[in-house]
């Protein structure tokens, strides 16, 4: 765990997003990453970091707790980083979360060319 872990690190924190999403299938349901994602992950000082936690439990199928939903939805709104914003949204859209400010941001996305697709993808819409 701790060799994937310290290599999706070392991906998000050079940007190598390729490799992040490609590893990220691999080990979303695994709960030590899920463990990790919640408990430093999502509150790292590091934007690409926090990216990396919160696309883990975008992939995840763990269930959220109601502490965890909150916590997402404050991410969402108020993270600096526009992709934590939108992968908070997407994981909570993922879990059926259809809320005003959920859905707008799924909207936004939806003009971002780097997320466009994803968002497009949940939304059931064509790009």
């Amino acid at each position: 765990m701790n060799n994937d872990l310290d290599q999706l690190i070392q991906y998000a924190k050079a940007e190598n997003w390729e490799a992040m999403d490609a590893l990220i299938p691999q080990v979303c349901n695994d709960e030590d990453f899920i463990q990790w994602s919640i408990n430093s992950g999502l509150k790292d000082a590091d934007d690409n970091v926090r990216d990396l936690a919160v696309s883990i439990l975008e992939k995840s199928t763990h269930i959220l707790n109601e502490n965890i939903v909150d916590f997402l939805e404050n991410l969402m709104q108020m993270d600096k980083n526009i992709y934590v914003q939108f992968r908070a949204a997407f994981t909570l859209f993922n879990r059926g979360i259809r809320s005003e400010a959920v859905m707008s941001r799924m909207h936004e996305a939806l003009i971002d060319p780097d997320v466009k697709e994803i968002a497009a993808g949940y939304l059931g819409q064509k790009v």
